[in-house]
């Protein structure tokens, strides 16, 4: 179950995924957050456009709370 803010994250990423320039969209929310601006600040801007990429990869991360492990889970 997902806590306020991450629902309202995935509710933002569902509704620019549809969007042509979802990338450039959420790259610009991305950009304009605190973390954004801290990437920014540090000169890794670059890293908001890897960040804001959709669906690049077929796996993401998963950490077993048992073993405190992470694997990759499809």
């Amino acid at each position: 179950q997902l806590n306020d803010q991450a629902e309202i994250a995935a509710d933002a990423c569902r509704a620019a995924a549809g969007d042509l320039a979802a990338g450039k969209l959420l790259a610009t929310a991305i950009g304009n957050s605190r973390g954004g601006r801290n990437l920014i600040d540090i000169g890794q801007e670059r890293d908001i456009d890897i960040a804001a990429q959709i669906d690049k990869f077929d796996i993401v991360p998963e950490l077993d709370l048992t073993t405190w492990t992470i694997r990759a889970a499809r």
